[in-house]
């Protein structure tokens, strides 16, 4: 909605200029992540000054005032123009609805002082939970398939998948020649059907790969049925990591990599550079500092660590920008990242 509103307005502009002719047709390019091409539709936008007012504690009814920022486009008094009911705007969006329904915004005081979950009833605290389950993992999928390298960037699975041009090219990445690109179309793809072919060669793909994909088809990736879409991407990851351990057994003559063997070879790599820190196991509770994975990838490339960006990891806010730095790092590295920050300071 917001593209095409902006790309309305464009061409409003450019008619009104002789020069450019009567025949104007106004191409939008991808937009960016940065903030200076940020666009949001008059409803979005609404929505999202009622949420911020609500976290920082300023809404105390369900009528909300924003003077100078949001007007009602029906309103017919001055005080109108000036305050919404949420209700409003959260009928647009599920999400939304959640949020103000788990809030229960009817009350005059929210117990600000209750963490969130506590605030919410029984279906909302499994609500809750289900979503920060799936946020992780999207978030987690979103970073592997970033970390390929593949051309298209992702910045939002459950979104950006549903053409099916997304997976091919992860596809092609982790087993090279298994995609028939002349049968694959790519984006932009307007006719719906198109992306359902483009889908149904991931499945076929999928199947010739051994993956379980009973009861799924090409019309499901379609839709974004998350739970399917979760299913054959925690498959997808699988396939990749096993395929990294055979790679692994070749270097090593058929020998069986155990985790003891990674575990001395991490440590030897670490010790022969002269540093001091070293892992015991897995769940080495020392590790949630980042230290030890720092020192690691600093051997593996000693220009790659920038030690001054590096803090003591001391505290839990020092563990997550130590964390989230050794994430940057060995993407920088062009390494395939299976985990998040959360894990590391987590040891999980």
């Amino acid at each position: 909605m917001a593209g095409r509103r902006l790309r309305d307005a464009v061409k409003t502009v450019l008619s009104g200029d002789k020069s450019f002719g009567s025949n104007i047709h106004v191409v939008i390019a991808g937009l960016t992540n940065a903030y200076s091409q940020y666009v949001t539709t008059y409803e979005e936008l609404r929505l999202q000054v009622h949420l911020i007012l609500f976290s920082r504690g300023l809404t105390q009814t369900t009528d909300i005032s924003v003077t100078g920022i949001i007007k009602g486009d029906n309103a017919d008094s001055q005080d109108a123009k000036n305050s919404y009911h949420y209700r409003d705007d959260v009928q647009r969006s599920p999400r939304a609805f959640m949020l103000s329904n788990d809030f229960n915004m009817k009350n005059d005081s929210l117990a600000q002082d209750k963490p969130l979950k506590q605030r919410l009833g029984l279906e909302g605290r499994l609500r809750y939970d289900r979503d920060a389950q799936t946020s992780r993992e999207e978030r987690c999928f979103r970073l592997w398939i970033n970390s390929l390298g593949i051309v298209t960037y992702v910045n939002n699975v459950f979104e950006d998948v549903r053409n099916g041009w997304v997976l091919l090219e992860v596809l092609d990445k982790v087993s090279p020649g298994s995609v028939n690109w002349k049968q694959a179309i790519k984006p932009p793809i307007k006719m719906p059907f198109r992306k359902v072919e483009n889908c149904n060669q991931v499945i076929k793909i999928g199947k010739d790969l051994n993956f379980s994909l009973v009861n799924i088809a090409g019309n499901d990736i379609v839709q974004g049925n998350k739970k399917l879409l979760l299913a054959f991407m925690w498959q997808l990851m699988r396939f990749t990591m096993l395929q990294l351990l055979r790679n692994l057994r070749s270097y090593s003559q058929g020998k069986e990599i155990t985790d003891v063997d990674i575990l001395n070879w991490a440590n030897n790599k670490v010790k022969k550079a002269g540093r001091t820190s070293q892992m015991e196991s897995f769940k080495d509770k020392n590790l949630s500092n980042g230290i030890f994975f720092l020192e690691l990838l600093s051997v593996v490339e000693p220009r790659v660590v920038n030690w001054t960006l590096v803090t003591k990891g001391e505290t839990d806010d020092n563990k997550k920008l130590n964390s989230t730095y050794i994430i940057s790092v060995t993407r920088k590295l062009g390494c395939s990242i299976f985990l998040l920050p959360e894990d590391i300071i987590k040891v999980n």
